[in-house]
């Protein structure tokens, strides 16, 4: 590649850069679409784009239509998901299109939208492909790597979690949970002659768990110790179920992959959603091992082997994954 040649590249990614910082500010304004950018978006995109850029200089990457309109799509999705709610406020509520503003109220408003999808199209198009590439020519579908036991992985996660654990002991209490709380032990409030009564506006199912963990816990040593029995319970499931994931993939992808799941299973993302008491934290824990069990029975499937055990764990999964997401505000008999 000639000089000129690369130079003219790297201004047009710093192009596109520019364009998936325009915003569309709410209250409605043609005047800071690009300032009205915050730190955190910047700094996203421009490890973004410094991942895309040394891919390409790295490896073939070959676009495909089929990379062109995913990216296209996700870029439609993308905009105007921020369109849409642009100007949305106190004094405009409801579902309104107030957002097209940025589209119909001037030739320059609407050349900054254009330009602004234009270039996340270009850079998710990119993106895909790069994906596509990396999951072709480096993905081995066999479990081809070494990975450290996943009680190991487990050991280290809980050695990083605990730090959370233990400045947040004895843990965080959602408002959803709170109401699970009132409703396992049929709380009455006086002043408003209200007594709690049990419901599926958020699982019974869990409601049960955390109830019965929270006695335990209170009568082994007091309020604070039930809090955080609960708090334990979901750091140990959660825990075990990001750890054999990290494992997995370590043995699917190698090293790297298995180091940067483990980075994110550890990171402070998780570890506060694990000692707070809420039913997403085991659902989204659940999420992953849904998939890791679906995607064993699709390689036992491949090698024509059939286990009566991963059927039944997929069954128990289900189950529990279905029971944690069900929120429909219908009381129980």
């Amino acid at each position: 590649m000639s000089k000129a040649k690369s130079q003219f590249l790297n201004i047009v990614w710093l192009f596109i850069g520019t364009g998936m910082l325009v915003s569309y500010p709410t209250p409605l304004s043609s005047d800071n679409r690009l300032l009205s950018t915050n730190s955190y978006t910047v700094i996203m995109v421009a490890l973004w784009l410094a991942v895309i850029y040394y891919l390409s200089r790295k490896w073939i990457i070959k676009i495909t239509k089929l990379d062109v309109i995913g990216g296209v799509i996700l870029s439609f999705f993308y905009n105007f998901t921020f369109m849409i709610s642009a100007g949305l406020d106190d004094s405009n509520r409801g579902i309104t299109l107030v957002g097209t503003y940025y589209l119909n109220h001037s030739l320059l408003d609407c050349m900054f939208s254009i330009f602004a999808m234009l270039s996340w199209a270009f850079v998710l198009t990119y993106t895909i492909a790069a994906l596509r590439t990396y999951c072709i020519s480096k993905l081995q579908l066999k479990e081809t790597y070494s990975s450290p036991h996943p009680f190991k992985i487990l050991g280290c996660m809980m050695l990083i979690w605990s730090l959370t654990i233990i400045t947040y002991y004895p843990g965080q209490i959602s408002w959803d949970a709170l109401r699970q709380f009132c409703e396992f032990e049929g709380r009455h409030l006086a002043y408003l002659n209200f007594t709690y009564t049990p419901t599926n506006h958020q699982p019974w199912f869990v409601t049960l768990i955390f109830g019965s963990l929270f006695k335990i816990g209170q009568k082994l040593v007091n309020t604070n110790f039930g809090v955080f029995t609960v708090v334990l319970f979901q750091t140990i499931i959660t825990g075990i179920i990001y750890s054999i994931a990290t494992s997995v993939v370590w043995k699917k992808v190698g090293k790297l992959g298995g180091i940067l799941t483990f980075i994110l299973f550890a990171s402070p993302v998780f570890s506060t959603y694990a000692i707070t008491i809420d039913k997403s934290t085991i659902y989204y824990a659940l999420c992953v091992a849904y998939y890791l069990v679906f995607l064993k029975l699709l390689d036992s499937a491949k090698q024509g082997v059939n286990s009566s055990y991963e059927y039944l764990l997929y069954l128990i999964i289900s189950f529990s994954f279905l029971n944690l997401g069900m929120t429909q505000n219908i009381s129980s008999s």
